[in-house]
């Protein structure tokens, strides 16, 4: 399909014409470059947002249940191990009801079966009403979120899913919610935002 036909750039916008995937290439004096695209129906479509709760329906429109399960290929994600979690959802949550429910754990692993890849992750610990020592998120050693005290506090990074292994996060303390997107040229904000439900 003729590059043109999927998205132009115009100055510094680049605009989406159809859905499908192309390369765009750009040249400036002696300088190329090229990078490929993909022009999705709806920013959301690529973002997997899960609220972490009790197992019944979900509580945030839109965000799938996260709950004291364990990995399941099939659906995709849940723990590898799962001896010491909790879950509530009995917190404040009025502004963010993502933050009205967590699952706790003093040292779990929570598994999410993504292809491999560059991914955007977001996430959210604490507990809404009741700050309680160390929370922490990691991957591959990398923090995500770390040392929240009283309250809440999000984080986001860049993490790579490698050898089909997906990308599993150490968690300490309570885990309020999980957005991951590949990293494909969208804005991570904007899908964010398009998701938000409360």
């Amino acid at each position: 399909m003729e590059e043109g036909s999927i998205a132009t750039v115009s100055g510094a916008s680049l605009d989406g014409l159809a859905i499908g995937s192309t390369v765009v290439h750009a040249h400036l004096a002696t300088s190329d470059a090229k990078a490929s695209i993909t022009v999705v129906p709806d920013a959301t479509a690529q973002l997997i947002a899960l609220n972490f709760q009790p197992a019944e329906p979900p509580l945030v429109k839109g965000w799938a249940v996260a709950d004291g399960a364990p990995f399941d290929a099939a659906r995709g994600w849940g723990w590898e191990g799962t001896a010491d979690l909790a879950t509530r959802d009995d917190r404040s949550g009025v502004n963010d009801l993502r933050l009205g429910s967590f699952v706790v754990t003093s040292k779990g692993q929570f598994h999410l079966q993504v292809p491999d890849g560059s991914y955007q992750v977001a996430a959210g610990l604490g507990d809404n009403t009741f700050g309680s020592g160390l929370h922490r998120l990691e991957i591959a050693g990398a923090g995500i979120v770390y040392n929240v005290g009283g309250g809440n506090t999000a984080g986001v990074v860049i993490a790579e899913a490698k050898g089909g292994a997906g990308l599993v996060f150490d968690v300490v303390g309570t885990l309020d919610w999980l957005a991951v997107m590949p990293v494909n040229g969208m804005s991570f904000d904007a899908a964010l935002a398009a998701a938000k439900s409360w």
